[in-house]
C-alpha cells in the first residue's frame, strides 16, 4: 500500500512538472546598447527571490487558466531588471507570447490619458477648471462640467451610456465628439465610473 501511495505521489509530481513545462515562458535580456539595458537585480537593490515569486505567481495564473498570456517588464531607474513573457498570444493556434507584443489595454488607457492632460496643464495649455463646452460645443452634459469632473468620473456618465463601437469612427476626435453628444444618464457631481468622460478627454488632448 505504501508503495502504491509513493508511486501515485511520483506520478502526480511528474504530471504537475509536465504541466508547468507546457506553459511557454521566455526571458528577454536587452544588451548594453539598448535604451534600458539589463542589469542583475542585486546591483540596483532588488531582491532576486522576490522577482522569482512574482514570476511563479504569473506562471501559476497561466497554469490555472486565470490568464491566457502576459508580458512583464520591470525597470529600476534606467535599467531593465526583468522582462519576460508567459503563456499564449493565441492559445487555439498554440502561439506563445512574443516580446514587445501589442496589447489591448482597455481602461489602462485612462491613466495614460490623464497623464497627457496633466502634462498640458503643466505646460499652461489648458486648465482642469476649463469647461468641456469650450472644446466641444455639442457637449450634452451639465454645462458646468469641467476637465476635473471628467478626470474624477463625476460628470454624470455611467458605463451603460457607452454603447458606441470605437471602430466605427474616423479617429479620436470623431469618437470624442460622439461621446460628448451623449446626454449623461446619471447626476452631475456624483461618482460613476465611465468611458465616455475619458474619450472626451482624449479628444481634448
Amino acid at each position: 500500500k505504501n508503495h502504491i501511495i509513493f508511486l501515485i505521489s511520483i506520478l502526480f509530481g511528474v504530471s504537475v512538472h509536465a504541466q508547468a513545462q507546457q506553459v511557454p515562458h521566455s526571458s528577454i535580456r536587452p544588451d548594453g546598447h539598448e535604451p534600458f539595458p539589463y542589469v542583475e537585480p542585486s546591483r540596483v537593490g532588488i531582491d532576486k527571490d522576490k522577482l522569482e515569486s512574482i514570476r511563479e505567481e504569473l506562471l501559476k495564473w497561466v497554469r490555472n487558466g486565470d490568464l491566457v498570456g502576459g508580458e512583464m517588464l520591470i525597470l529600476k531607474g534606467e535599467n531593465t531588471i526583468l522582462h519576460e513573457t508567459y503563456g499564449w498570444l493565441n492559445k487555439e493556434e498554440n502561439k506563445p507570447v512574443e516580446a514587445n507584443s501589442i496589447w489591448y489595454i482597455r481602461s489602462l488607457s485612462k491613466p495614460i490619458t490623464a497623464t497627457a492632460v496633466m502634462i498640458l496643464v503643466e505646460d499652461g495649455k489648458l486648465s482642469v477648471d476649463d469647461k468641456i463646452s469650450q472644446y466641444f460645443t455639442e457637449f450634452a452634459g451639465n454645462p458646468e462640467t469641467t476637465i476635473a469632473d471628467l478626470l474624477a468620473h463625476r460628470a454624470g456618465y455611467t458605463l451603460r451610456d457607452d454603447d458606441s463601437d470605437q471602430y466605427m469612427y474616423a479617429g479620436v476626435e470623431d469618437y470624442a465628439r460622439n461621446g460628448a453628444s451623449h446626454k449623461p444618464s446619471g447626476s452631475y457631481g456624483e461618482y460613476g465610473y465611465d468611458n465616455i468622460g475619458y474619450t472626451i478627454l482624449a479628444g481634448i488632448v
